[in-house]
């Protein structure tokens, strides 16, 4: 029993030290870690959704950076097209990060970014990518506007969305409050949104997205 716990202690130590975010500098980073960070971390979650032939959807999965983490699967209707979206918690330290060496590649230890990445953000920002265009057809403002009704982060509703389109795909860009800041005691916290016909849902481990003991989000 001894060894086992001695085996697993070692493994959790070894997967750690494997996250780029928690061993390595970001300016270090390699594309491979920045694609880690921004696509499969505990600051961003794949989430596959199945259209139903009626609009219904199915919810896949979701819940990147820890083993089980996300919303357990449900199926509604019959299944018809599968989407993958990657809802990223944009305004964590490790996704600005990514976002400068993504830019400016190995340049960006020569940079001083302390002003960009030591501000405060008053919002926390949330960015869901590849949408399919034909959820957020229709008048722009009046698309944003349902977007906002049926979007929360927890119980908060964001005060700005945006939507990005790139080509068949678009990326939407959503705002929360900072009124009530979360904290460790919070646990988890599940965003939710629905586009169109497509919902998309995932819950953030707040331990896991502690770096340098500040909880970053």
């Amino acid at each position: 029993m001894k060894k086992l716990a001695t085996f697993l202690l070692v493994l959790a130590v070894c997967l750690s030290a494997a996250d780029p975010w928690q061993s390595t500098p970001f300016a270090q980073w390699t594309d491979q870690d920045v694609q880690q960070v921004m696509s499969n971390s505990a600051w961003a979650h794949a989430v596959t959704i199945t259209s139903g032939s009626g609009g219904e959807t199915t919810i896949v999965g979701g819940g990147g950076g820890r083993r089980g983490g996300g919303i357990p699967g449900g199926t509604f209707g019959s299944p018809a097209v599968t989407t993958r979206v990657v809802v990223i918690w944009e305004s964590g330290l490790p996704e600005r990060q990514a976002v400068l060496r993504l830019k400016y590649g190995s340049a960006v230890a020569s940079m001083n970014t302390t002003p960009y990445l030591a501000a405060d953000d008053p919002s926390y920002v949330i960015i869901v990518n590849n949408i399919p265009m034909s959820a957020v057809k229709g008048d722009a403002a009046k698309v944003k506007e349902a977007i906002r009704k049926r979007t929360t982060l927890n119980t908060v509703q964001p005060t700005e969305v945006d939507v990005a389109e790139n080509g068949k795909v678009a990326g939407l860009y959503l705002s929360f409050p900072r009124t009530t800041p979360f904290t460790l005691d919070d646990s988890d916290v599940e965003f939710t949104t629905r586009v169109g016909e497509l919902t998309v849902k995932t819950k953030f481990h707040l331990a896991d997205m502690v770096l340098n003991g500040k909880l970053e989000l």
